[in-house]
């Protein structure tokens, strides 16, 4: 629901708001609007009452809003109860607990809780509707398409039907400790990983270390940097199609890369940690603490990304400095 609200909110902006000019504002605790505005109308209150014509759009919020007389251009409604119960000359664009459409209006994008298309509703064009509970009883000229839990359709609609059942409760649940035994068992291979890394490959582990240490704010800039360079690069090459081949071998050296970023950094954050400490354990202590408590930081809500950024970069940018400071030695002709 989070989704379709968000999705909501982003197609009224960008649909009805470039279309208003001048604007009558009126904000009270009840609004009855019984005189014809000429113009386009914004108005907030614990209850809106529109029982008079509106020449123009409309835009609403309030407890209850309830449209009882024609509006010639668009409605954007939010509220927790919105009855349209006249006609709308353009789109209904409607958010809340229950929204019920019983008048003729162009086209109708609704997310609530309930949403309801009565009997006597004529839907010009197309529906989208997000809710727990959708129902079409009236006519629709295009097609109707639903995300719901429950969904009813006695009406007419001469388009296509499409359906998308939303999670239930105990299904979401299920699937979020599904997603966490995955999340487990993908940072465990990141775990097992990374002790393969560094055990088969000291030498180079060791030296991108060094990199991780010195100057580490210049590698994390230039490592934020390369991944934005790297990124467009991709889609440049692959949109050459003669570059795709190049493509390919690249995003695999960057996946390659970007996976060694992170046991990179974590493996210099526990290191770092146990110096603070004076304590010099195994190397599989040591990067298993860095592992762990990183992992935990991301977990963190809204700074665990930007830790995850930082992280990666630093990493991917000690990299990159690794490969120019043997750039020799990597391209040296064969013997």
């Amino acid at each position: 629901m989070k989704k379709s609200m968000l999705a909501l909110v982003a197609l009224s902006v960008v649909v009805l708001l470039p279309s208003i000019g001048a604007v009558e504002t009126i904000s009270e605790d009840q609004v009855v609007i019984d005189t014809p505005i000429n113009d386009d109308l914004f108005v907030t209150g614990g209850t809106i009452s529109i029982n008079a014509r509106i020449d123009g759009d409309v835009i609403a919020a309030g407890g209850t809003i309830e449209v009882n007389a024609p509006i010639t251009g668009d409605l954007l409604a939010f509220g927790g109860q919105v009855q349209v119960n006249n006609d709308v000359g353009g789109k209904v664009i409607a958010a809340g607990g229950m929204i019920s459409i019983k008048g003729n209006v162009e086209k109708v994008v609704a997310a609530g809780g309930t949403i309801e298309i009565a009997s006597s509703a004529v839907v010009e064009r197309y529906v989208f509707a997000a809710g727990g509970s959708v129902s079409n009883a009236g006519e629709i000229g295009e097609d109707l398409i639903v995300s719901t839990q429950t969904f009813s359709n006695t009406g007419t609609v001469k388009g296509t039907v499409q359906v998308e059942e939303i999670p239930t409760p105990e299904e979401e649940k299920e699937a979020k400790a599904a997603i966490s035994v995955l999340g487990i068992l993908w940072k465990t291979g990141f775990f097992l990983l990374g002790l393969v890394f560094i055990k088969w490959f000291g030498a180079l582990f060791s030296t991108i270390q060094k990199e991780v240490k010195e100057s580490w704010l210049k590698k994390l800039v230039l490592g934020f940097i390369a991944i934005l360079v790297t990124c467009v690069l991709l889609i440049i090459l692959l949109i050459t199609v003669v570059g795709m081949p190049f493509a390919v071998l690249l995003a695999l050296f960057f996946a390659i890369a970007m996976m060694m970023a992170g046991i990179i950094v974590a493996y210099a954050f526990g290191e770092w940690l146990l110096k603070l400490v004076k304590v010099e354990p195994h190397w599989i202590i040591t990067f298993a603490l860095g592992f762990i408590l990183v992992n935990l930081l991301f977990l963190i809500p809204v700074a665990g990304f930007f830790i995850q950024i930082v992280v990666v970069s630093l990493g991917f940018g000690a990299i990159i400095y690794t490969v120019k400071n043997n750039w020799g030695t990597i391209t040296a002709p064969a013997p």
